[in-house]
């Protein structure tokens, strides 16, 4: 698993590369401070029980995190509240990928 985030202009994106496509993913939005929490199942990462943290600039997304469990990956961005349900994800072949900015809308 690898992850690459690209800020275009006018949103936020990240690609979760993978071997596979992405079945099962589970989002929340967490307030306080704000971020989009991916729970991504199925998925394995080299660096079990350590948190990676890929620092990014832009106004939709400060942080990326992530952090691999035995049954899952889970992705962490941290926003403002503003953007919170202004977000979208997309699962292909062999990578997963997120939007997220002004002009977006949660599903």
């Amino acid at each position: 698993m690898n992850i690459l985030p690209e800020t275009l202009e006018d949103k936020f994106k990240i690609v979760v590369h993978t071997n596979h496509r992405i079945e099962d993913i589970k989002t929340i939005t967490l307030t306080d401070p704000s971020r989009i929490v991916l729970d991504l199942y199925d998925v394995k990462s080299g660096r079990k029980g350590q948190q990676t943290k890929i620092q990014v600039k832009s106004r939709w997304v400060t942080n990326v995190r992530y952090l691999a469990y035995p049954e899952k990956v889970r992705v962490v961005l941290d926003t403002k509240t503003e953007f919170l349900n202004a977000f979208t994800t997309e699962s292909l072949d062999d990578r997963l990928i997120v939007l997220v900015g002004s002009d977006i809308k949660t599903p």
